[in-house]
């Protein structure tokens, strides 16, 4: 027996992707509020930690998330490592997974290993390497998102704009704010590093997210038997057809 929703949706002849699933649409919208809610929680705890460790000179090693470092850097390779399960998840689910789905996986598997080991702290001119593998990771991300359903794809468009943000804090952040508040620190330098780390570390979540609810829908959409297998009736044949049968 196939539901009445899944029905209506065949003599209408809508994809998989577009089809209602009332009970899995409200487990994946009850997922998306609470992780949604907890990363904020995590970002404004570390971020007034951090801020209230230097308004009332705590001299905390572990709120100090100084080169990248403290309780900031620890919880931000956390969600990097998030992000590489659900990459890795996501392929391992998918039917016919494309290059960019283990490409991702790789990037980021390849970028966590790094974080956690600050195996870059020992390249000279370090972001001349690095920098093509952030931004091809970053475009791996947006590859895959247009594979995602729309809500997954919002998730995945407002974390790489995050990371984005990240990025160019990091390479450009402390040129601008000596340049505004000059030498030394201060309040602009601290806000700075709040921003940088809360962005990223967001923004990591978030993409986890994404990616694991790409995950839970199951195979990868986008290849050409995928859609082709998504223009059948539940019979095999072709809508085309089964319209011009209708029609006669």
């Amino acid at each position: 027996m196939i539901p009445v929703w899944e029905a209506q949706n065949v003599r209408l002849g809508l994809p998989d992707r577009h089809r209602s699933r009332p009970a899995d649409g409200m487990r994946a919208d009850r997922l998306v509020r609470v992780w949604l809610g907890a990363t904020a929680a995590i970002v404004v705890a570390a971020t007034a930690a951090e801020l209230a460790n230097y308004a009332f000179r705590l001299d905390v090693d572990a709120l100090d998330s100084s080169g990248d470092g403290g309780a900031f850097g620890a919880v931000g390779d956390v969600a990097l490592w998030t992000a590489v399960l659900a990459a890795w998840l996501r392929f391992a689910r998918a039917r016919r997974p494309a290059g960019v789905t283990v490409g991702l996986a790789v990037l980021l598997t390849f970028l966590a290993l790094d974080k956690t080991f600050r195996l870059h702290d020992s390249i000279a001119d370090w972001p001349l390497y690095y920098l093509p593998i952030l931004c091809a990771t970053l475009a791996c991300l947006l590859t895959v998102a247009t594979r995602l359903r729309a809500p997954s794809l919002r998730l995945m468009g407002f974390a790489c704009a995050l990371l984005a943000v990240s990025l160019i804090i990091h390479f450009t952040g402390d040129g601008v704010v000596e340049r505004l508040a000059g030498p030394g620190e201060g309040w602009a330098y601290q806000l700075k590093a709040v921003i940088k780390h809360g962005s990223e570390l967001a923004g990591w979540l978030i993409v986890s997210l994404s990616l694991g609810l790409g995950a839970l829908e199951g195979a990868e959409a986008g290849s050409s038997a995928g859609a082709q297998a998504e223009r059948r009736w539940p019979s095999g044949e072709p809508t085309s057809r089964r319209r011009t049968f209708a029609s006669g």
